[in-house]
């Protein structure tokens, strides 16, 4: 209680003792005072009163009073100040008590408002799993706080829905699993295309959630799909900007169109990815396996291309594309370039180098294959089947 209102404290004895000497002062000098300042004047030579004694007896003790009012004016102007100032503190501690009301109680009611949207995530009705993200983009934008753990709940939800997709699609039954194919990149680069699959509705509203945040919020805390199942997926027009697709599987996707400025696409697999017209600018793609993808008129400007797979690439048309970039890249003589590339002798050298190491890598697994009992055809029959 005493923290909400202050209790005065009570004036000490002295206070008063000093008051009541004071007033009997004041007495004595209003009384005795014109005698003692201006006695000298108030009588003649023979010791009688002048005629003016009562003047100047009345002056003083006006002179006086005036100076005692003005004292107690200023101390009484001091002590409502004072009093204006306890009154002041007194109503700043309730406005602030008030206010740390008002944002527990906000607190709560974004708490409750968070727990049931994650309930609505995970029901089994579509339409309350998209009420549920709906939700989720009121609260990121009443609340700053919450932006970065709604940016991970949502990406979470995407990862996930993209994985038990994924799991759907691949589920065989028992006794249809196929034994290990040797090489199995070249297998993949050979496997026909097969209808795309589309991403489901609450993958693509939530998609929509993160990507209508500002740029400056996008890149403060990009949506994470590290790891994300896209194989095969229609993707074509997605904006990705600025998004964590690290070691993300985009194996046969059509990224047509698609924007991914300054995504980190960095130990992605983008095997025979249509990426045709996809803005890649500031793009990290190092050590992104790109075998037999399509990169024609792609703007690469800025992109990082260190160590990136681009075996069978077409990158004829590419824009933004610069010899210091493809000099950092993993290139062969089925990577097609532009044509002010081929020629370039740094780019020709590069080309050399990983030959060699691509031939000193074949020897390498086929010596390996020996040792395991196997014995690679020219046919690229599996060794395993023999």
């Amino acid at each position: 209680m005493s923290d909400e209102y202050p209790i005065p404290k009570r004036r000490p004895w002295w206070h008063w003792a000093l008051a009541t000497a004071g007033i009997a002062v004041f007495l004595v000098s209003l009384i005795w005072g014109p005698w003692w300042i201006e006695g000298h004047h108030l009588r003649d030579d023979r010791g009688e009163l002048i005629s003016s004694a009562g003047i100047i007896i009345t002056g003083f003790r006006t002179t006086l009073i005036a100076i005692v009012a003005g004292v107690f004016t200023g101390l009484g102007l001091r002590y409502t100040h004072k009093s204006h100032q306890q009154t002041e503190r007194l109503f700043e501690h309730t406005r602030a008590k008030d206010r740390e009301q008002v944002r527990l109680t906000r607190e709560g009611q974004v708490t409750d408002r968070y727990v049931e949207a994650i309930k609505l995530l995970a029901s089994d009705r579509l339409h309350e799993r998209l009420g549920g993200i709906y939700s989720l983009e009121r609260i990121m934008r009443d609340s700053e706080r919450d932006h970065r753990t709604i940016v991970e709940v949502l990406s979470a939800f995407i990862r996930t829905k993209l994985s038990e997709d994924s799991r759907t699609k691949k589920r065989r039954k028992k006794g249809e699993e196929r034994p290990y194919k040797y090489p199995l990149a070249d297998e993949l680069l050979i496997a026909p295309r097969d209808d795309l699959r589309g991403l489901s509705e609450e993958i693509r509203a939530a998609l929509s959630v993160l990507n209508r945040r500002d740029d400056e919020r996008r890149r403060a805390v990009p949506m994470d799909l590290q790891g994300a199942e896209l194989t095969h997926r229609d993707l074509e027009g997605i904006d990705w900007r600025w998004a964590n697709l690290r070691q993300a599987n985009l194996t046969r996707a059509s990224l047509k169109f698609a924007c991914l400025e300054g995504a980190d696409l960095s130990n992605a697999r983008l095997q025979r990815a249509d990426m045709t017209w996809a803005q890649l600018n500031r793009a990290n793609l190092n050590w992104a396996d790109l075998q037999g993808a399509d990169l024609e008129a792609c703007d690469l400007e800025g992109a990082k291309l260190q160590v990136t797979l681009l075996t069978d690439a077409k990158l004829s048309l590419a824009r933004g594309l610069t010899a210091e970039q493809v000099g950092k890249a993993s290139i062969y003589y089925s990577t097609e370039l532009p044509d002010e590339l081929e020629a370039d002798p740094q780019i020709q050298a590069r080309r050399e180098t990983c030959e060699g190491w691509k031939v000193r890598k074949a020897e390498a697994e086929a010596k390996i294959l020996r040792l395991c009992g196997y014995e690679p055809s020219s046919s690229g029959e599996d060794p395993a089947s023999t």
